[in-house]
């Protein structure tokens, strides 16, 4: 199992550049592996993202707030 986070400069180039050129960049990196094609993510992942960032409990009867989702 893999995890972690790209190195920021690419994720705001995500933002910026979109995930086309941006999934190239960090597979010539190393960062992902070759071959993938879509950066895909579920409920659960963004749950996770968001009460890392916001200091929420995840596990709490709070729903994530949506303003994160745009970069997750």
């Amino acid at each position: 199992m893999h995890g972690g986070f790209i190195p920021r400069t690419y994720a705001k180039n995500l933002l910026k550049e979109g995930e086309a050129e941006t999934l190239r960049a960090v597979i010539e990196k190393g960062y992902i592996e070759e071959g993938v094609t879509a950066l895909v993510g579920t409920e659960l992942h963004y749950n996770m993202f968001e009460s890392m960032i916001s200091g929420r409990s995840m596990h709490g009867d709070i729903a994530p707030a949506e303003s994160w989702r745009r970069i997750f």
